[in-house]
């Protein structure tokens, strides 16, 4: 069965929407969170937790498909989402993020890149926008007629907007920063901090500036072993049951009982559709 991971990246545009009471009432009663709570009860009218504030935009990538059960607690930009992931900070509409997650908040998404290859990198080779050469050009114009205007706009390439993708387990820590345009394996660890630029295979642990491998996080043999169960698409209640504290004997009571668990099949949103 696919999950979020298997499924295209959201293409562009998104779409823009305001916050208002029917779209907070739109997330609460799909058990799509705004915020991290300690209330088991925060999923009722009264103490669903109400981040955003009416008036407020949220930017929503096309066809991101949320599953019930998250928490967007940081930000106004919606992306794909899995069951049990609890995002405590922004990301791209174009971001998918698999299930039972845990990202910390302050992380980041790296900003523009500067062509330090070029013989300068100043903002003034590509960003006519900026006030400042705004207000030169301007300037220059009225000073020797519009013909002086000879700004040549260059090319730099930006990652900021790639889309990023992060599988399930996956366990970033405080105020890393992370390049667009990067997947982040099942089960993989950015230490916090970090400035990863780099795709991170499963179940490997990075941390650093710039973040480097520094160790696996299972033996090969359990690594293997945790992808064939693929865990995550079993109903959570059932994994309960199994000894998660001894990896080993949990990947051996799900191999060797595959009738014995049910598929974990939730409700899954297409928020882009549904708001628009």
């Amino acid at each position: 069965m696919p999950t979020l991971t298997d499924l295209p990246v959201p293409s562009f545009p998104p779409l823009r929407v305001k916050v208002t009471p029917e779209v907070h009432e739109y997330f609460r009663t799909r058990n799509i969170f705004q915020s991290r709570s300690l209330k088991g009860e925060a999923a009722t009218h009264d103490t669903y937790i109400r981040r955003w504030r009416e008036g407020d935009t949220l930017v929503i990538g096309k066809d991101a498909m949320v599953e019930e059960h998250t928490s967007f607690a940081a930000g106004h930009n919606i992306f794909s989402l899995g069951s049990f992931s609890d995002v405590a900070s922004a990301f791209t509409p174009r971001t998918k993020i698999g299930r039972h997650c845990s990202i910390a908040p302050g992380t980041t998404i790296m900003g523009f890149r500067h062509p330090i290859e070029y013989a300068f990198c100043s903002t003034a080779l590509y960003r006519d926008n900026r006030e400042y050469i705004y207000s030169y050009l301007k300037e220059i114009q009225e000073r020797e007629g519009p013909e002086a205007n000879t700004y040549r706009a260059l090319k730099v390439r930006q990652t900021f907007d790639d889309p990023i993708v992060i599988g399930n387990d996956v366990w970033i820590g405080d105020k890393a920063v992370i390049k667009g345009g990067i997947t982040i394996g099942d089960g993989a660890v950015i230490a916090g901090h970090s400035v990863l630029t780099k795709s991170v295979p499963p179940y490997q642990i990075w941390g650093g500036n710039p973040a480097r491998y520094i160790k696996d996080r299972f033996p090969a043999d359990i690594q293997k072993g945790l992808q064939e169960t693929r865990w995550w698409e079993i109903e959570l209640s059932d994994l309960y049951h199994l000894s998660i504290e001894k990896p080993e004997d949990f990947i051996n009571e799900i191999l060797r009982n595959p009738g014995k668990f049910r598929t974990y099949k939730p409700k899954v949103y297409n928020i882009y559709e549904d708001l628009r």
